[in-house]
């Protein structure tokens, strides 16, 4: 989002280094950058720090509100320390890009921008996933105490049988050793099935 119709040069050169890469759409102002959001799933958004009407702060702390899930970067010839406090706390920006910016350093930030947005994804899938399976806890403890203990306890069976004939136990083991390291061998052996 740039509201500087002076410096079309910038946001193409921005296009140009972006595109080879993500697909990039740009548009002039906040409302058109509404409608762009409204309109289809947007993973990462650039904005201008400095706009009419709004600050590039102001409006990335509205689409926090509206958009959470959407990585925020700003863009900026300023360092005022105030706007970069205000930036992150409240709007939640995920990097502070200083102009003029380099197209590597810039093509990086996206980058971990939206590798950022695949893990909170990703997280929250997993949050999804965990909320589902929580109810059904005491039969998947029952489940894995039994994958678990059954295949324990044959193999410790059949290491006490072993035990007691020449030859499977060294002369400094305890049988016990033996025993439990039967088992838990086939414990482990059987956790993939």
């Amino acid at each position: 989002v740039t509201a500087h119709a002076s410096v079309p040069t910038a946001v193409e050169a921005m296009r140009r280094t972006l595109e080879e890469e993500f697909r990039v759409i740009t548009v002039s102002d906040t409302e058109a950058a509404r409608a762009q959001l409204a309109r289809r799933p947007i993973q990462v958004i650039l904005c201008d720090h400095r706009m009419p009407g709004q600050t590039g702060v102001e409006f990335l702390r509205e689409m926090r509100e509206s958009w959470p899930d959407v990585v925020r970067i700003v863009l900026s010839g300023y360092t005022e320390a105030g706007d970069i406090i205000a930036g992150i706390n409240e709007a939640g920006i995920f990097r502070y890009v200083l102009k003029p910016w380099m197209p590597d350093h810039l093509l990086d930030v996206v980058r971990s921008a939206v590798q950022a947005r695949a893990l909170q994804h990703e997280v929250h899938r997993i949050e999804l996933d965990l909320r589902k399976v929580w109810p059904n806890r005491g039969e998947s403890g029952i489940t894995a105490s039994l994958a678990l203990g059954m295949p324990l306890l044959f193999g410790a069976a059949v290491a006490c049988g072993l035990a007691q004939q020449p030859g499977w136990i060294g002369p400094a083991a305890m049988p016990w050793q033996f025993v439990l390291g039967v088992g838990m061998a086939c414990a482990v052996t059987a956790l993939p099935i």
